[in-house]
């Protein structure tokens, strides 16, 4: 993971800080859709004064070690919380080392993997959950990779009558989950407006605290998903969707008729990548 300092939010407009943000990520890799409306430069921000289900990167809940559905994660702060809102990542790879070394026999479990629900983003005509288990450990060239979301997992059985997790299972998770928060693991810090983190999906977890956003202005990040260039090679069942699994573009499938979430000029013609666009 990098952190870069400097970013000129201060002084440059909100559509000349996405410009300057979204080329430092074209020299890393190609941003892929964040979710059905098919943006590709994401707005972080708390919506749930209008939507009380917003996805976890449009509310303020704490946010458990995870990882994102792309190579690379790219985070941008424009305004920092009230309170609360503190960064943590973890190295994946220490994590898998250090069960190795105390607790193998969960690791077995953790490369089985788990059906993951898709929160309805799936591509139509596909099914709620994903029919593969997908790996929370996986290797491909020699090469160890992390992909991890606890909530799709267990709503996945919440929702699903024939996903039933064993006790087995429970007890990897939670493993897993104690390793990944050990105090020793974690790095904290609060990203400050104009600094940027970058980390690989595929090595580093990352969570947040809880916050609150000040009385005038909310907490807003920018939020970039990339493909490296080249890409990291993966097993496919570490993807949750089929355009993904069947070597298609990472990250959330787009849906026809819905627009981006961070209404802008530049984040529609960000989006319109999609469709072909420059």
């Amino acid at each position: 993971m990098v952190l870069l300092r400097g970013f000129p939010v201060d002084r440059l407009s909100s559509e000349e800080i996405a410009l300057f943000f979204w080329a430092v990520g074209l020299q890393l890799g190609t941003a892929v859709s964040q979710s059905v409306m098919g943006e590709r430069l994401g707005r972080v921000v708390d919506v749930t004064d209008v939507d009380p289900h917003a996805r976890a990167y449009r509310n303020r809940s704490e946010l458990t070690p995870h990882t994102d559905p792309a190579d690379l994660l790219a985070f941008l702060c424009l305004t920092p919380a009230a309170r609360g809102g503190e960064s943590h990542f973890t190295s994946s790879l220490t994590v898998y080392d250090e069960l190795h070394r105390t607790q193998p026999e969960v690791l077995e479990v953790l490369q089985r993997g788990f059906q993951y629900h898709r929160f309805g983003e799936q591509e139509p005509g596909c099914p709620p959950v994903t029919p593969w288990r997908v790996p929370v450990f996986s290797q491909r060239d020699g090469q160890v990779s992390c992909r991890y979301v606890k909530e799709y997992v267990t709503i996945a059985e919440d929702e699903d009558p024939d996903v039933e997790l064993t006790s087995t299972e429970r007890a990897a998770l939670a493993a897993f989950e104690a390793m990944a928060q050990r105090e020793d693991l974690p790095v904290r810090f609060s990203l400050r407006p104009g600094e940027a983190i970058l980390a690989n999906n595929y090595t580093v977890l990352h969570g947040r605290t809880a916050f609150t956003n000040h009385s005038d202005h909310k907490r807003e990040l920018l939020r970039l998903w990339l493909v490296a260039d080249p890409p990291r090679r993966v097993v496919r069942e570490v993807f949750l969707y089929e355009r993904a699994y069947h070597g298609g573009e990472p990250g959330v499938p787009p849906q026809p008729d819905l627009e981006p979430s961070f209404a802008s000029r530049f984040d529609q013609a960000f989006h319109d990548t999609s469709a072909g666009g420059d």
